[in-house]
């Protein structure tokens, strides 16, 4: 698979610059040929897959960023394997989750034992200290409210003050004093059982308020605390969530957390988007929005998005929706092998790849290469490489440069073809 010289030739120009890498590699035995039948046939290991896929991610590795976070999709059987080894080059500590995709709806009617109905999405990160994975912003469709302060802080939702957590929390059970001076308990219980679950941990319910008393008072003060009465002539207490601060008047960014379980689309959904384009020569594509929301979870607009087993260019459609989506200037660098059959004659960079990615942007905008190997460069493959591309300028003869070329990578890339 070319892509790993690819990937030598991207050090020299994004070593620790890319943003976010996807990735859905081949993992099923037709797709590694032969010898990949796993020790679920027989007692012939993972080596296929896991030796292939190990130098390539030690280059992801390098090619990431600091804040940088990789994804890699992998079905149920291979899973384990290839979380062990993503432990191995990036570091358990770097480990973010096993994001576990619905993918499948309905059907699976006539397995033997059980429908598998998901898929895994294996996310580590470079440095997990300074991963930009935070979480895309919540839109204002979720704060319909306004006040007096909507100029300063923008609209606003209201919530329950109580509510029921897993453990009991004696600090944030406390009386608050309604409007007509009465007492209001967590969980709407009286005073009598209050006080019973105060002094006997055994009569304790999960019931509390979601702030310290302190922070209560102060959040009242600065209006943030709504009382109003519930069907039964109960005193609620409820809190305002503003758009734009926080309960002590902080600027605060809301964000919509990613979520372990990913149910927005489907296998389904990705086949779907390849007929509408008119393709019909890759099988099992994964859906754009998939990786969309991914993507948006990634605190940088501007980055850049790397996916070295592109296939049908999923990856590539999705920065492209993306941008569109949220205004951002996203970039992305696709690696694939160029594999022909007879679904695709010239290959599936061409037929498949790039046919749909031309389909969606301007031609322009797409830059493709091709990968050639030599021994050595040389000197009129050297010529057609900027030497400010590389940081090379010092080296002052064409031998010179030519054996830096050498000892840093033994690919170059020639341009496939002119911009249509």
């Amino acid at each position: 698979m070319n892509n790993y010289q690819a990937l030598k030739n991207l050090l020299i120009t994004h070593r620790n610059k890319i943003d976010v890498i996807y990735i859905d590699p081949p993992y099923g035995c037709n797709d590694m040929g032969e010898f990949a039948q796993t020790n679920y046939v027989n007692n012939i290991t993972r080596d296929n897959l896991l030796s292939m896929l190990e130098p390539r991610l030690r280059l992801a590795r390098d090619l990431l960023n600091d804040s940088g976070v990789i994804f890699c999709s992998i079905d149920d059987k291979n899973q384990a394997y290839i979380k062990c080894l993503f432990d191995d080059v990036f570091g358990e500590n770097n480990f973010i989750a096993n994001l576990i995709w619905h993918a499948r709806r309905g059907g699976g009617n006539d397995v033997k034992h059980v429908a598998i109905d998901h898929e895994y999405i294996i996310t580590y990160s470079k440095n997990k200290d300074q991963c930009l994975l935070i979480g895309k912003v919540k839109g204002n469709e979720s704060f319909k409210l306004e006040d007096k302060w909507v100029k300063e802080r923008g609209k606003y939702n209201l919530q329950q003050f109580d509510w029921a957590s897993l453990t009991y929390t004696l600090s944030l059970d406390y009386p608050i004093i309604s409007p007509d001076g009465k007492e209001i308990y967590p969980g709407h219980v009286d005073k009598k059982e209050w006080l019973k679950r105060r002094k006997d941990k055994s009569k304790r319910n999960d019931w509390r308020w979601m702030m310290s008393e302190e922070t209560f008072k102060n959040a009242k003060k600065n209006d943030f605390i709504i009382f109003d009465k519930n069907k039964n002539g109960e005193w609620n207490v409820r809190v305002k969530t503003y758009q734009f601060v926080d309960y002590k008047l902080q600027l605060k960014t809301r964000l919509l957390k990613l979520r372990s379980i990913l149910t927005s689309t489907t296998t389904q959904d990705g086949r779907k988007c390849l007929e509408e384009l008119d393709i019909k020569t890759f099988d099992y594509p994964k859906p754009p929005k998939l990786i969309s929301d991914l993507l948006k979870c990634f605190d940088n607009q501007n980055a850049t998005v790397l996916d070295f087993f592109a296939g049908s260019g999923t990856t590539g459609q999705s920065v492209i929706e993306s941008n569109q989506e949220d205004k951002g200037k996203r970039k992305f660098i696709l690696c694939n092998n160029n594999d022909k059959d007879d679904r695709n004659p010239n290959g599936i960079a061409y037929d498949t790849t790039y046919n749909r990615l031309r389909k969606i942007v301007n031609n322009d905008s797409l830059n493709v290469y091709t990968i050639e190997t030599n021994n050595c460069i040389s000197k009129q493959i050297f010529e057609k490489i900027n030497p400010e591309d590389y940081d090379i300028n010092d080296k002052k003869t064409i031998k010179q440069k030519i054996e830096w070329i050498c000892q840093n990578f033994d690919t170059t890339m020639d341009e496939l073809r002119d911009k249509e």
